[in-house]
């Protein structure tokens, strides 16, 4: 990466002239907003939003000048004029940032002996040539959509921008695979004495042709409820992906629990799923953990074993709920 060594005296007029229109901004919006308060008689929630549209504004004003101030630089530079010279000046361009759309203007160099085109600028600021999105919003995105739809992701990261379910999902492509390790493990200051742990599998279509199958665990203390119909697991952690032996992810569900909560203190852990092989394997490695079939495939087992004995699935459920074997 190049080292930016000269400094020009036109970016200090350029930051000159933006604090003084910031200035010029702020005040002019404070006075507006303060006086539709009073003759509207608004509340300060609504003078609250104006004045963060403001400063969403200011944003995208700094952020234009430290990329043209960056630009400016890298141009001035003795080292890039000896291997680089100016194709374009001014090539515009937009970047969508947490602030809103963010427009300016950085060169376009050809590289003296080598068939190379570079927006060296861009380079230094993290910016890619195809980049139409900042990091800071790609992070957003992918923060919103782990608990919201595509769509809604793209409104709650940035009010100001229209960003569309295919640029979210777009960003969490481009983040590419995660491991599960990479979340920070906090030690829990109360461990329950019952776990829960919850392993199922899905089906992938592949662009290839053929199918994958994802495993996917969940381990937490249990559910609470939010909502007439609505429940939400208890310190939820996430495990999933591709795996050729299932023991390697029962490893890591196993390293998380000893690492997250005091172990001597567990009395049972319930492992539960559809009664698939690699799900009832987790339960000779957990330690203390008991293998039971989730609530669906429960209801199913009943359901087809009583199919054809009049009263039979009342009478089994009266059973597994009294604990009884003879019925």
């Amino acid at each position: 990466m190049m080292l930016i060594t000269t400094k020009t005296n036109n970016g200090g007029t350029l930051m000159n002239n933006s604090i003084t229109e910031i200035a010029e901004l702020i005040i002019r919006s404070f006075e507006e907003n303060f006086e539709k308060m009073l003759m509207e008689k608004k509340d300060i929630s609504e003078f609250v939003i104006e004045t963060k549209k403001i400063l969403d504004q200011v944003g995208t004003i700094l952020a234009k000048e430290a990329l043209e101030m960056m630009d400016s630089l890298v141009k001035g530079d003795s080292r890039r004029k000896q291997n680089w010279y100016v194709h374009e000046k001014a090539a515009p361009n937009t970047l969508a940032t947490i602030f809103g759309e963010v427009h300016y203007h950085r060169t376009y160099y050809k590289h003296k002996t080598e068939t190379e085109y570079r927006y060296l600028s861009d380079e230094l600021m993290g910016i890619d040539s195809y980049d139409k999105m900042d990091v800071a919003l790609k992070s957003r995105l992918i923060e919103e959509a782990i608990d919201t739809p595509y769509a809604r992701s793209g409104r709650k990261a940035a009010e100001t921008l229209q960003i569309s379910s295919q640029s979210v999902m777009n960003a969490i492509r481009e983040l590419g695979p995660v491991r599960n390790n990479e979340v920070k493990i906090s030690r829990s200051k109360e461990t329950p004495t019952i776990l829960y742990i919850e392993a199922d599998e899905d089906h992938v279509a592949l662009q290839a042709g053929g199918c994958s199958e994802p495993k996917l665990v969940y381990v937490h203390e249990g559910r609470t409820q939010v909502g007439k119909e609505r429940w939400k697991l208890q310190n939820p952690r996430y495990f999933g992906g591709m795996y050729r032996e299932s023991e390697e992810l029962w490893n890591e569900v196993a390293d998380y629990i000893d690492t997250a909560y005091d172990y001597d203190k567990i009395e049972k852990i319930y492992l539960s799923g559809d009664g698939a092989s690699w799900i009832k394997s987790g339960a000779t490695i957990i330690n203390k953990s008991i293998f039971v079939l989730d609530r669906y495939h429960l209801h199913k087992a009943v359901k087809t074993a009583g199919a054809h004995i009049e009263n039979a699935e009342r009478e089994i459920w009266r059973a597994l709920k009294e604990k009884t074997k003879n019925t």
